[in-house]
């Protein structure tokens, strides 16, 4: 596939991607005296924050991948109960892509990721900030006091202390109460 964009060499730089990480990019590059484009096949912003609720997760530094998740796979799989729906199709047909997640959840990449994600996420708001107050879009942050995680039981408390303590370590900064 090919695409012509006319006019593209009045522009000093040009970015594929018109979501956060592009706009972010172009909103740095112009205060050194970059002309930008951007470019995307959907509207500006249009990719940015779907599925996320719209959250600035400083705290996210834990992904998804777990070695607990080879503990948890037999029952996430064969579980009539199960939030996970498998489209075995589509399943067999992408292995690769499933031997690669599942790589990622051993215990060392799974320390790497977080590593890189908590590095990463501690530079979010000098990033960031200074951006929303160049584009006087402070009224549309509402709020930035995190978020809360709820424990029915002290088990299910003890047993994600090591991922508060992992968010710790990366300058999540949150208190613990109990029921009291």
């Amino acid at each position: 596939m090919s695409i012509t964009i006319s006019g593209i060499e009045d522009y000093d730089v040009v970015i594929i991607g018109a979501g956060i990480v592009g706009a972010s990019s172009a909103l740095w590059i112009q205060p050194l005296g970059q002309s930008v484009l951007l470019v995307d096949h959907q509207p500006p912003g249009s990719g940015a924050s779907f599925g996320n609720a719209c959250t600035i997760a400083t705290y996210g530094c834990i992904p998804i991948n777990s070695p607990a998740i080879f503990r948890r796979l037999p029952g996430l799989v064969f579980s009539k109960d199960s939030p996970l729906r498998i489209d075995w199709w589509h399943a067999l047909t992408h292995l690769p892509w499933q031997m690669g997640f599942l790589r990622n959840c051993m215990p060392r990449r799974v320390e790497q990721i977080c590593s890189h994600l908590g590095h990463l996420l501690a530079l979010t708001d000098a990033g960031l900030d200074p951006l929303i107050e160049r584009c006087n879009a402070t009224g549309l942050v509402a709020d930035r006091r995190g978020c809360i995680y709820i424990f029915t039981s002290e088990r299910g408390f003890e047993q994600a202390r090591p991922d508060s303590e992992t968010r710790r370590h990366y300058g999540a900064d949150f208190i613990e109460l109990s029921a009291d």
